[in-house]
C-alpha cells in the first residue's frame, strides 16, 4: 500500500518531471506587514504569535514541501516556544538557498531574542541579589529589623526595566529581520519569480 501523503508531485501538462530532490513551487504564502504584526503581537498580548507561527509554517511547507509544517510549528510554539526563534528564520532561509541565493536569515537570527533576554535575566537575578544581601533580618547592634537600602531596590528595579526593554528590543529586531526576509521571498515571486543565480 502506498502512502498518499509521500506521492511526488506530478508536472504541469508538458513538462518533465523535476530533477532528484526538487519539486514545482506550490502557492507563494501571505506577505504580513512587520508592523501591523509586531500591533498584533502586543495587541493580543502575545497570542498571535501562535497564530502567525502556524500560518507562516503552513504556508512554507506548502510552497516548498519542506518545513515544519502548520500543526508541528504550533505544537512546538506551545511546547518548546525558545526554539521558534530559531527554526523559523532556518526554515525562511532554506526558501532562498532552493532558488540558489544566499540566505538573508538563517537559524543563529535567533540570537537576537535569546542573548539579550538572558543579558536582562542576569541583570534580574543580580538586582534581587542585591536587594536580598542588604537587608538583614535584624541589625547585630540594636535589635531591629534593617529595611534594604535606596540603592538595591533601585538596582533591582533597574534590572526588571532591562529585562524588559533588552527582551522587547531583541524581539523586534529579530521578527524584523525574519518576517522581512520571508516577506521579499514572496514579493519576489509574486512579481514573476527568482532568475537563474548568476556565476
Amino acid at each position: 500500500m502506498t502512502d498518499p501523503w509521500n506521492q511526488p508531485q506530478q508536472p504541469p501538462p508538458g513538462y518533465a518531471m523535476p530533477a532528484h530532490g526538487y519539486t514545482y513551487d506550490g502557492p507563494p504564502g501571505r506577505i504580513r506587514p512587520t508592523g501591523a504584526s509586531i500591533l498584533l503581537f502586543v495587541v493580543t498580548f502575545g497570542i498571535y504569535g501562535y497564530v502567525y507561527n502556524y500560518q507562516v509554517h503552513d504556508e512554507m511547507k506548502g510552497h516548498s514541501g519542506r518545513g515544519l509544517g502548520g500543526g508541528i510549528a504550533l505544537l512546538l510554539t506551545f511546547l518548546a516556544n525558545i526554539a521558534m526563534p530559531f527554526l523559523t528564520p532556518h526554515e525562511v532561509g532554506n526558501l532562498y538557498e532552493r532558488k540558489g541565493r544566499q540566505a538573508p536569515v538563517k537559524a543563529i537570527t535567533g540570537l537576537w531574542l535569546l542573548v539579550p533576554t538572558i543579558v536582562g535575566y542576569v541583570l534580574v537575578v543580580a538586582g534581587f541579589i542585591g536587594l536580598v544581601a542588604s537587608s538583614s533580618p535584624q541589625d547585630p547592634a540594636t535589635g531591629q529589623s534593617v529595611d534594604p537600602s535606596g540603592a538595591a531596590i533601585a538596582f533591582a528595579v533597574v534590572g526588571v526595566v532591562l529585562f524588559f526593554i533588552s527582551t522587547v528590543a531583541g524581539g523586534i529586531v529579530w521578527f524584523v529581520k525574519t518576517n522581512n526576509a520571508l516577506n521579499r521571498y514572496w514579493e519576489t515571486l509574486a512579481r514573476g519569480g527568482f532568475t537563474a543565480p548568476s556565476t
